[in-house]
């Protein structure tokens, strides 16, 4: 049984509160995904005339320097990323782009597991590992 004072010293966890402002509020690029393999700068400069003014665009390439299927559209303003970030989902090519705020170039975040000190990134995990794999025996 449970007594009246009990129920009132058990406190409800409250519902955490997301900040309105996104902490890549202020970027000018976007991330675009779900591009088509024969998109080209132009058409994607066309997609976007609407948003704003399109300074930059950028496809990710693999090693073979072969088109990943994504990139950055980096706009004149801020305001102009917020607008085109509207046209997630709509059909270029005939693919429904996926579209997300990028942070800066060079603006990294504190999660980011990069040691400058050695310039290169860390694997997570922590400690020294005893294992060792050899491939091709």
């Amino acid at each position: 049984m449970v007594d009246a004072d009990m129920k009132s010293a058990v406190k409800t966890p409250k519902t955490p509160v997301t900040p309105v402002a996104s902490e890549n509020a202020g970027s000018k690029t976007l991330f675009v995904g779900n591009l088509s393999f024969q998109v080209e700068r132009a058409d994607v400069e066309n997609f976007f005339k609407e948003a704003g003014e399109v300074a930059d665009v950028r496809f990710a390439l693999d090693a073979d320097q072969r088109f990943k299927g994504f990139g950055h559209v980096e706009f004149t303003t801020a305001e102009a990323a917020q607008k085109a970030l509207n046209f997630n989902g709509k059909s270029l090519l005939g693919r429904e782009v996926r579209l997300d705020l990028a942070r800066e170039r060079g603006e990294r975040s504190s999660n980011t597991p990069y040691s400058k000190d050695s310039n290169s990134y860390q694997k997570g995990g922590g400690g020294q590992s005893q294992t060792i794999f050899v491939k091709g025996i």
